[in-house]
């Protein structure tokens, strides 16, 4: 049985999301007639890029059942996102398949992706921004010189999440706050972020150790 330690994983199976949206990088002046291409223009812009980050995942009653922290990078078309507290955990994203590799439990899980808009917000971070529109209703609720945030609203009656709310303070990504359908609130919190920085092919392989169980869904 696999165990689900992530917000990502949890997008792909469905249940309490506590994604995506990680990531930075620098963006141009966001524009004053359309949201969508305010946002558009920040994702187009997010590559090769890196930052640490802490989660909170809290439920319903606003309770929080689960604190982590760890990297993430982010080289288009793929992302690598992973955890170092409380438990080791890595998971490497490309445009059409998702691994999660845990370490404790000796076994990677492998799926199939190609159409995970809905089902797996990532693909906003890798994919090719001009789509968003097709996929989400964008709102930008507030807007000041230095601090945009933006509701991202599935069209999908599918989706696995409410919505997700992405804050961009100063020219950086700062804050994702993702809803899922059950109410569960997660928010990931962005720091020591950095653009244009040199990321290694290697660190979007997984390099695993004999015996390891591979779990294809």
């Amino acid at each position: 049985m696999v165990v689900v330690k992530s917000w990502f994983q949890r997008g792909i199976k469905k249940l309490s999301l506590s994604f995506l949206i990680a990531l930075l990088a620098s963006v141009p002046a966001w524009a004053d007639d359309q949201d969508d291409s305010s946002l558009v223009d920040y994702l187009s812009g997010m590559d090769n890029v890196s930052a640490d980050f802490d989660q909170t995942i809290s439920d319903v009653f606003g309770r929080i059942v689960e604190v982590s922290s760890g990297t993430v990078a982010i080289q288009k078309p793929r992302a690598r996102w992973e955890t170092t507290s409380p438990y080791p955990q890595v998971l490497l994203l490309n445009d059409k398949a998702l691994e999660v590799y845990d370490p404790d439990l000796e076994q990677v899980t492998q799926r199939d992706i190609s159409e995970g808009w809905e089902q797996v917000p990532l693909a906003l971070l890798i994919g090719d921004a001009g789509d968003i529109g097709q996929h989400f209703t964008i709102e930008r609720e507030l807007y000041e010189e230095d601090l945009a945030v933006f509701t991202l609203t599935p069209n999908s009656p599918n989706a696995v999440f409410e919505f997700v709310e992405l804050t961009i303070q100063k020219n950086k990504l700062t804050r994702i706050t993702i809803r899922d359908q059950g109410a569960q609130e997660t928010v990931v919190s962005l720091r020591n972020y950095q653009s244009d920085v040199v990321l290694e092919s290697d660190l979007f392989k997984l390099d695993l150790p004999p015996h390891t169980d591979v779990i294809r869904g």
